[in-house]
C-alpha cells in the first residue's frame, strides 16, 4: 500500500502509531526492530530491521499524537536543516515504516 504521495499536504498532517506487534531493541549503538506475528508466542519473529541514524531519529518522534508536519519542524529546528530537506527525509522514512507494516495511521 503507497501513502497517498500527490496529497503531500494532507500527508504531513497524518498522525501515525508504532504497530503493536513490535519490539525494539538497542544493540552496539543501533536501534533493532523486530516484528512478531504470533501474539501468543513473543519469542516468534519474523522480521528484523536495522535503523539508520536518520530511521531512528524518525521512529523516535511517531508516538501517535504528534503530526508528520510537527514532526518535520522539529528536526528541522534540532538540526538547523532546511525544512524541504529534513521532509524529504521524513515522507521517505514513513513510507518505508508504513509499506512494512511498523507503523498505522491514527
Amino acid at each position: 500500500m503507497m501513502l497517498n504521495k500527490p496529497d503531500t499536504i494532507s500527508l504531513k498532517e497524518t498522525i501515525f502509531k508504532k504497530a503493536a506487534n513490535i519490539q525494539t531493541k538497542e544493540i552496539d549503538g543501533e536501534l533493532m526492530i523486530s516484528v512478531r506475528t504470533d501474539h501468543e508466542d513473543p519469542s516468534e519473529i519474523t522480521a528484523i530491521y536495522r535503523l539508520s541514524q536518520t530511521g531512528c531519529v524518525i521512529w523516535e518522534c511517531i508516538d501517535g499524537k504528534t503530526s508528520l508536519n510537527q514532526i518535520i519542524k522539529c528536526l528541522s529546528k534540532k538540526y538547523d536543516a532546511p525544512v524541504q530537506r529534513i521532509e524529504k527525509d521524513v515522507l521517505n522514512m514513513i513510507q518505508i515504516f508504513f509499506n512494512k507494516s511498523l507503523i498505522w495511521k491514527v
